[in-house]
C-alpha cells in the first residue's frame, strides 16, 4: 500500500454555488475546476473500460504463497467475493452476510450479483431490529423494500449485459468527495476502493462527464463505448438504484423519492396541504392494500415493530435517555 500526498474535495473547500465550481444542479456553463474534474475522471473511466473480466468478485490472488508486492500481475484475477460496506456492517452485526456472499465465491452473470444484493437489503430488514420508524412510517418500509426489489428486478436490470463482460469500476462514485484525492490545483492524485461491477452516475452530471468521455475516447482512437454505455443516464437517475443496492437503507428515499414518482409524479409549487392531500389520495390507499393483501405481511410487520419498541427501550437504559424514540403515526 502506498502513500499519496493529497486532500480530498472537501477539504479543498468544494461546494456548489461557488465561483469555483459553479452551480451542480442548475444548468449552465462549466467553470475551469469543473471542466478539468471531469476530465481527469473520464481519462480513469476510460482506461478502465479497457479492462473487462469474465466474473464479478474482487481481486486477489488464487494462491496465498504469493505476495501481493511482488507477484507478477497476470497473478492477479478476480477471485474472492464480491465486499461492500454493507457487508462489512452485517457482518460485525452478526447478520450473517456469508450465507449470501460465501468467502471465496465469485459470480457469472449480472442477475445473480442483482440478486445477492437484494438478498442482503431482505438479510437486513428481516434481522436488524433498528428499522428507523422514528422517522419512516412502518409499513411504508414494507412497502418500498418490496416495490423496491421489483423495479429492480423488472425494469433497471439490463438483461442484455447479464453475462457481461464486467469491467473494473468505481463503486463509491456517491461518495466522490472523500474518495478522490487532489492537489491544491485539483489535479487528481489518488482513488480509492474499485470494485467490480455496472456502474452508473448521477444524470445531472453525467452530461458532462460523458462529453469529456467522448473527447477522451476520441482522442485515444478508442470505439465510444463507454459514452453510449452511459448514455441513458442523462435521462434518469438510474444511480440512484444502484446507491440503493449497494446501502439498503437508502433504498426507502430511492424508492419513494424516485421510482415512486414515475407513477405518481410529485406536485411542483404545490402547498403543504396540497402535498399531504395528494399522500392521502394516491399513497396511503396503496400501503393499506398491500398490507391487507397478505397476513404474513401483517403478522411480518408487528414483529418488527415490537422489535423496534425493544431496542428503543433497549436504547434509552444504555445512553439514560429520559425517554425512549417513538414510533411515527401509522397508516395501518
Amino acid at each position: 500500500m502506498d502513500y499519496v500526498d493529497g486532500r480530498s474535495l472537501k477539504d479543498l473547500g468544494f461546494k456548489s454555488g461557488s465561483e469555483t465550481w459553479g452551480s451542480l444542479i442548475f444548468a449552465g456553463p462549466q467553470t475551469p475546476a469543473a471542466r478539468h474534474l471531469h476530465r481527469q475522471l473520464a481519462d480513469v473511466y476510460v482506461q478502465l473500460r479497457q479492462l473487462e473480466f469474465p466474473r464479478i468478485g474482487a481481486l486477489g490472488l488464487r494462491s496465498r504463497d504469493v505476495s501481493a508486492l511482488t507477484c507478477n500481475p497476470r497473478q492477479i484475477s478476480v477471485c474472492n467475493r464480491p465486499l461492500s460496506i454493507d457487508m462489512a456492517l452485517q457482518e460485525l452485526d452478526g447478520l450473517q452476510p456469508d450465507n449470501i456472499f460465501p468467502p471465496r465465491k465469485t459470480l457469472s452473470t449480472a442477475s445473480e450479483f442483482v440478486d445477492g444484493l437484494l438478498r442482503l437489503a431482505h438479510n437486513k430488514l428481516e434481522k436488524e431490529p433498528d428499522q428507523g420508524m422514528d422517522e419512516d412510517e412502518p409499513a411504508s418500509i414494507l412497502y418500498a423494500a418490496h416495490y423496491f426489489k421489483r423495479f429492480v428486478q423488472d425494469e433497471w436490470l439490463d438483461r442484455s449485459a447479464n453475462r457481461g463482460p464486467f469491467v473494473l469500476m468505481h463503486g463509491d462514485m456517491e461518495n466522490v468527495m472523500s474518495n478522490l484525492l487532489f492537489d491544491k490545483d485539483y489535479n487528481l492524485v489518488g482513488i480509492l476502493d474499485f470494485v467490480l461491477l455496472i456502474q452508473e452516475d448521477y444524470n445531472k452530471q453525467v452530461g458532462c462527464l460523458r462529453a469529456a468521455i467522448q473527447e477522451r475516447e476520441k482522442a485515444l482512437g478508442l470505439p465510444p463505448r463507454l459514452s453510449t454505455e452511459w448514455a441513458p443516464l442523462e435521462k434518469w437517475c438510474y444511480g440512484a438504484v444502484a446507491i440503493g443496492l449497494n446501502y439498503p437503507e437508502h433504498a426507502y428515499l430511492v424508492y419513494w423519492d424516485l421510482i415512486f414518482r414515475k407513477l405518481v409524479p410529485r406536485l411542483r409549487g404545490a402547498t403543504q396541504e396540497q402535498r399531504d392531500q395528494q399522500h392521502e389520495k394516491e399513497v396511503v390507499p396503496r400501503i393499506k392494500a398491500f398490507m391487507e393483501a397478505s397476513e404474513e405481511r401483517r403478522a411480518f410487520l408487528e414483529r418488527k415493530i415490537r422489535e423496534q419498541l425493544e431496542y428503543f427501550e433497549a436504547e434509552k437504559e444504555h445512553y439514560g435517555y429520559k425517554a425512549p424514540r417513538r414510533i411515527v403515526k401509522r397508516v395501518c
